[in-house]
């Protein structure tokens, strides 16, 4: 379910996972640079919605000069609040396009490698405190990780004009699917379908293309 109801807050959006390509570096040394350059969490952005549209939006790599940023959209959080005359105290939710929470047991299932990417990386707990940190305020339960797919079918379907729809998301890795099938509604999601990360298409062409070079 999407909290589309509330067309009247203030909502700052951003994506992106900042400290993944400091523990991929840390993890897995020796790695050719080409290969430290897939991670996912790259193009980190932000946007300020609010009235039930799209006010202002901006990708880091704006701002900090680094082509696919994965630095933590500060700047694109910052101009986009401005341009939207809002500041972040004010806000009523802030949303961020991953949510790991739901998948916590599986990560902290395992040993080494994948256990410490969820406690460095992906706990909603500690991306929840970066965003504190750089805003300046405590949200509370104002924070909202939000699944990566449904981010992506949102951004598709809320501002399509069609009130009933079959939106298909497929990229490389959402958090634990490659690719998801939904009906949209006003105001509601239905998943149909979903394909599991080991079959992603988007994980083979990124390998192909880094064999080719």
């Amino acid at each position: 379910m999407v909290r589309s109801q509330h067309s009247e807050w203030v909502i700052l959006g951003f994506s992106g996972l900042s400290k993944a390509p400091g523990f991929k570096r840390q993890r897995l040394p020796g790695l050719d640079e080409r290969e430290y350059a897939i991670f996912q969490g790259a193009d980190a952005a932000a946007a300020v919605v609010a009235e039930g549209r799209v006010v202002a939006a901006a990708a880091e790599e704006r701002f900090d000069g680094t082509k696919h940023s994965a630095a933590f959209p500060a700047g694109a959080a910052k101009y986009c609040l401005a341009a939207a005359n809002v500041n972040a105290a004010s806000l009523d939710l802030v949303a961020h396009s991953f949510s790991y929470g739901p998948v916590r047991n599986f990560y902290m299932g395992q040993s080494g490698y994948y256990r410490e990417l969820f406690e460095q990386v992906l706990d909603p707990e500690l991306i929840q405190a970066e965003v504190e940190n750089s805003l300046g305020v405590e949200l509370g339960d104002k924070f909202l990780p939000v699944p990566h797919h449904l981010a992506h079918a949102a951004s598709a379907y809320n501002p399509s004009g069609f009130r009933d729809a079959l939106v298909l998301v497929s990229d490389g890795l959402g958090e634990r699917n490659s690719a998801t099938a939904y009906v949209a509604r006003p105001g509601h999601f239905e998943v149909v379908a979903e394909v599991p990360a080991h079959d992603s298409l988007g994980l083979l062409y990124g390998l192909f293309t880094l064999y080719l070079g």
